[in-house]
């Protein structure tokens, strides 16, 4: 027996000793060149997961209550040792919600936190778990929690804490879930995060002057591109980087690599702070060829990652099955285990392989610098990617006038051709493509390209070029990725009669992934003239999303039913009537 306990207590003593050389290893970190270094200046890597919203969404007075399902049960300082040990993390998240409204409960937490990764060996990312986080009384709250964090980390001496001080900027108003937002409300800007940012890094540099702090970025932290053209300067740039939260399963993710390969072009500090193998809603197929290759970029481009979540929620990026980090894993726990682990342990980066797909495996690719280092390179047009249209100049056959908004591609010739390439195409399908112009008078714009369907579509005179208008959607099949040609003929009557500001190519497929059934004919008509749906039969329920699959009305069916209270814009309406579900791709003038 005696003989038993001592080896239990040598294999417990080894455990830990592994345990704490992971940031005994690396020690304080901090940031330069775009790189995190270790004690000893040597760019590094943190490789970990995200654990899931602990005290969740929070409404009707109550954490969760239909609003999200809290992470809390993983919180645990077993789980964490656990990561450390059979996962070899070398960082954890914690996602940890409600600093304004239960402020005392998520400073325990971060607190315990702080002390179970100290134990574990690991470094511990403290999030602040909100879309709202600059908006006044949150804004107060977010200053308290991490002026007490801070102080929490100065008295323990710590070294192994960052600090995310915003975890994704949406929307300019004081509704926690964006999702309820409309899409006309007003969006957090870049100034308005660099301001609550230099507040909340003031306060933490009172009592930790070195500790990596990671900033939020506009567009659910999407968007590195408008904050690295306007930096945080000074003392509050020191040991700061910019969140990028992407996930390999959404269709127009993969644009966010051009702004990433930029920024490291321009030694821009990133930290992947939030990515997951699924779509962005959580749900739908997980994608291990995308996350291969954006893992792939990341290790090339020295960006710290940490995987959404540890969890065993309904969503396939949950990584696991129960309760027991040590139990069953899902398909996206099993693959980003194997990656973390091995990634951790020195493995050669080619010869690490999707679970059960030996040929499906990440790969070495090469950063070109030498190009221009923006968004979505000069003629390209990023799927899902607003905006792509002005990226004109060195287009074959484009011209441009005007300034700011009003910058385009300009129909030199009544019968004008120019020629462009869409990127970040995640996967073959269905898709659909629309314009956003503006014209003096009535014409046709249609394409063509190898691995594209062609197409056409009615364009009408939006009364100047200064007035633009979106075109009707059109479907468009994309039979070849990761890139595809698309060659425009714009026909007008006269050259100098239009202005293209911007192509929006996107996912045909319901935003929301719900399988539809067509084996009874529910009968229902849109009328765009009068933005009016009508019924044959007066029950069931019509849900209307945007492109990103948010809810944005939800009616109890009657024979007729007016959307002349959304905004302009395409829309998903999804009409369910018992089991049976439609959808319908809508456009609203």
């Amino acid at each position: 027996m005696l003989k038993i306990n001592k080896i239990t207590l040598l294999l417990v003593f080894l455990a830990f000793s592994l345990c704490s050389a992971k940031f005994a290893q690396y020690g304080k970190l901090s940031v330069s060149g775009g790189k995190i270094l270790d004690k000893n200046s040597n760019e590094i890597i943190l490789r970990g997961m995200s654990l899931y919203w602990y005290q969740g969404p929070f409404c009707n007075g109550q954490p969760g209550n239909g609003c999200g399902q809290p992470g809390n049960t993983f919180y645990t300082s077993a789980n964490i040792s656990s990561l450390a040990t059979n996962w070899n993390v070398n960082v954890i998240r914690a996602a940890i919600g409600n600093v304004q409204q239960e402020p005392a409960v998520a400073l325990t937490m971060a607190k315990n936190m702080m002390d179970w990764a100290n134990t574990a060996g690991i470094y511990v990312i403290i999030d602040n778990h909100s879309h709202i986080a600059h908006r006044s009384a949150h804004a107060t709250a977010a200053n308290n929690f991490f002026r007490d964090v801070s102080a929490y980390v100065k008295s323990k001496g710590y070294t192994h804490v960052l600090y995310e001080i915003y975890n994704e900027p949406v929307y300019d108003n004081d509704t926690w879930n964006a999702h309820n937002s409309p899409s006309s409300a007003p969006k957090t800007t870049w100034a308005q995060i660099k301001s609550y940012s230099q507040n909340i890094i003031n306060t933490i540099r009172d009592n930790d002057p070195d500790g990596l702090i990671i900033v939020g970025t506009p567009g659910y932290s999407s968007d590195i591109s408008t904050p690295r053209g306007d930096p945080l300067t000074g003392t509050y740039a020191k040991n700061v980087l910019y969140a990028l939260h992407f996930y390999a399963g959404e269709s127009g993710h993969g644009v966010y690599r051009f702004a990433l390969e930029g920024a490291y072009c321009n030694n821009f500090p990133v930290f992947v702070t939030e990515w997951g193998t699924s779509p962005a809603s959580g749900s739908g197929a997980i994608s291990t060829s995308n996350s291969n290759t954006w893992i792939s970029l990341l290790e090339a481009a020295k960006v710290s990652h940490v995987n959404w979540s540890l969890s065993n929620t309904s969503e396939t990026s949950a990584a696991l099955t129960g309760t027991s980090v040590t139990g069953g894993l899902t398909a996206s726990g099993d693959y980003i285990k194997n990656v973390i682990s091995k990634l951790n342990s020195g493995t050669s980066i080619t010869s690490i392989c999707t679970p059960g797909k030996s040929t499906e495996c990440l790969s070495q690719p090469k950063i070109d610098c030498s190009g221009p280092s923006v968004a979505v390179p000069t003629g390209k047009i990023g799927f899902n990617s607003n905006g792509s249209f002005a990226n004109f100049a060195g287009k074959t056959g484009a011209d441009s006038s005007g300034s700011g908004a009003f910058v385009g591609l300009i129909n030199t010739s009544s019968g004008f051709t120019a020629n462009y390439t869409i990127v970040g195409i995640e996967k073959p399908g269905s898709y659909s493509i629309m314009f956003n112009y503006a014209s003096t008078a009535a014409g046709t714009i249609s394409w063509q390209g190898n691995g594209i369907s062609s197409g056409i579509v009615q364009i009408s005179s939006s009364g100047s070029l200064q007035q633009f208008q979106y075109s009707e959607p059109k479907a468009i099949q994309i039979n070849v990725v990761p890139e595809v040609p698309l060659n425009l003929t714009i026909q007008m009557p006269s050259a100098n009669s239009f202005i293209g500001r911007w192509i929006y190519a996107y996912e045909e497929e319901d935003p929301v992934s719900l399988r539809y059934a067509a084996s009874k004919n529910l009968l229902w008509s849109y009328n765009a003239a009068a933005r009016t749906f009508t019924f044959e039969t007066g029950d069931g329920s019509l849900t209307i999303y945007n492109l990103r699959g948010e809810s944005k009305a939800a009616f109890a069916v009657n024979r007729s039913i007016s959307l002349n209270a959304l905004p302009s814009g395409t829309y998903i309406a999804v009409y369910r009537q018992g089991s049976e579900i439609q959808r319908k791709t809508i456009y609203l003038k």
